[in-house]
Formats: structure tokens, C-alpha cells, sequence
């Protein structure tokens, strides 16, 4: 059996043909391949077909600095021209931006620019539901962190300070790339050097309760990435997350590759 990829355009002319399921589907394919000149019996074959969705990766931050803002992010997106765009957040924090109008992001300031000449979904898919006061515990904690007296907490505000300005310069290149990645990893050791130095139990508590929110955030929103894929068609997507994710997300896609039915070609930008 040959297994081929089609857009949901030729899926939907193949569906007027059979009646199978539109995320894998058998038809038969008269001549396709191996019959002989001079021949007059007909070859059958039969081809698996799977939709295969192209999404796009796309690491960004929150706020705006530099070269790293809603403007350049719009040009992004208008390049791609996405169906569907995944976003970051909460269902409470996405209704205050685009219903209440009394919030805004980098990404969400990029999208209301895109949504002005092209209508598109955007969903939330950030939806892992936090405990109360997290956001805000979490706050509290960069804050202890980086305002103590300390030596350990000098160099973690002078590695954030090197990384907002590294960011400002380079924007969303240098988000989407390894730089990044090794630039968090040297953040999270400096932030584990602060918390010993300190020694404060509900900030520990508060740190690792924050790193299992995370692993549960990122599943989430991959959840829904592909339960969305798999009740609906579109030929490309892009899903923006922040760029501390970015390597812990890689291995959970490489993970889903292995075991989804639903076939998602992510593509990443940068790359």
C-alpha cells in the first residue's frame, strides 16, 4: 500500500467519488500505475489518503521591544496566510482581549491587524485551568528573585537585561532559534542558584509548582492543537507560543509524531 498526502481541496473531490472518513480514506485509482501499453485489462490499485495539515511554529513573548512586535508579527502571519491560528492563552484572558477590548498582547495586536482584511478562526489553547492566584504567585516569585540583595539575584536580572536587549536587536529570529534555547536554559540555572541562595520554602513550593503547570499547559495545548485538526480541515495553521517553551514543546510534537492519527506537518520558523 502507497500512502500519499492531498490537500482538503482534492479530499472533497475525492469525497463525491466514495464515502469513506476525510482523515483516511480508500478509493481506487484506475491506471495509476503499472499497466502495460497494448493492454486492455484495467490495473487497479488502491492509495491510503490522510489529510496532512501544515502548521506553523512560531515562538514569540508577549510584549513588544525592539524589532519584536505586533507590526513584524503581522508581517509574519500575512506571509503565511494561515486558515487557523492557535493562540497562547486562557479562555478568560482571550475574552477580555477580543470581546471586553480591555486587554492586548504583542500576538493578539498582531492578529486584530491581520483580522482587518482577512477572517479567519483564532482560538485559545492555552486552557490547563491554573489554581487561584498562580499568575500572580508567579509574579511574586520573579520578583523576590531578582530584587534581593544577593549576588545570585544580581545575575539573574543581568542575564534578563542581556536577553530583552539580545531580543529588541534580533526580534523573532532569534526566538525561533537554538540561541534561544540556550539562553533560557542559562536563565532557569541562575533562577535555581537564587532560590538556594534564598532559601524561602513558599518560594520553592511556588517554582515547582509553576514547572508541573507548565508540563500540564504544554500537553494541553497540544490536546487541543490536534483535536482541533481532527474535527476540522484547513491547509495551513500556525500556533504561537511563548519562546521558553520552545525546546520542551519540540520534544512533546516529535512524541505526538509517533502516536497521533492526525497528521500534522509542523514547520518551524526559523528554520
Amino acid at each position: 500500500m502507497v500512502v500519499v498526502s492531498f490537500s482538503p481541496c482534492l479530499i472533497a473531490i475525492l469525497q463525491q467519488l466514495t464515502k469513506p472518513d476525510p482523515h483516511s480514506m480508500i478509493f481506487s485509482a484506475w491506471h495509476l500505475w503499472g499497466a502495460k501499453k497494448g493492454n486492455s485489462a484495467i490495473n487497479q490499485q488502491y492509495i491510503k489518503i490522510s489529510i496532512v495539515y501544515n502548521l506553523h511554529f512560531i515562538c514569540t513573548q508577549h510584549r513588544e521591544t525592539g524589532v519584536c512586535n505586533s507590526t513584524e508579527l503581522h508581517r509574519i502571519i500575512d506571509g503565511i496566510s494561515p486558515e487557523i491560528i492557535f493562540e497562547e492563552l486562557p479562555i478568560a484572558i482571550y475574552e477580555t482581549i477580543y470581546k471586553e477590548q480591555i486587554r492586548t498582547t504583542l500576538e493578539s495586536d498582531a492578529i486584530k491587524l491581520y483580522l482587518q482584511n482577512k477572517s479567519i478562526d483564532h482560538i485559545p489553547v492555552d486552557t490547563f485551568e491554573r489554581p487561584k492566584h498562580h499568575d500572580e504567585n508567579v509574579a511574586r516569585l520573579l520578583r523576590d528573585l531578582t530584587e534581593s540583595a544577593k549576588r545570585e539575584s544580581f545575575n539573574l536580572r543581568r542575564i534578563i537585561d542581556q536577553f530583552d536587549a539580545i531580543v529588541a536587536q534580533k526580534g523573532f529570529s532569534y526566538l525561533n532559534n537554538e540561541s534561544n534555547d540556550k539562553a533560557h536554559e542559562i536563565l532557569e540555572i541562575q533562577k535555581q542558584k537564587a532560590l538556594a541562595i534564598l532559601n524561602n520554602e513558599w518560594l520553592n513550593e511556588i517554582a515547582n509548582a509553576d514547572k508541573e503547570i507548565i508540563e500540564n499547559r504544554e500537553n494541553v495545548i497540544l490536546d487541543n492543537v490536534y483535536r482541533y485538526s481532527k474535527d476540522n480541515e484547513y491547509e495551513t495553521g500556525i500556533l504561537f507560543i511563548g519562546a521558553g517553551h520552545r525546546k520542551s514543546m519540540f520534544r512533546k510534537i516529535a512524541d505526538r509524531k509517533k502516536l497521533k492519527k492526525t497528521k500534522i506537518n509542523w514547520i518551524l520558523y526559523g528554520a
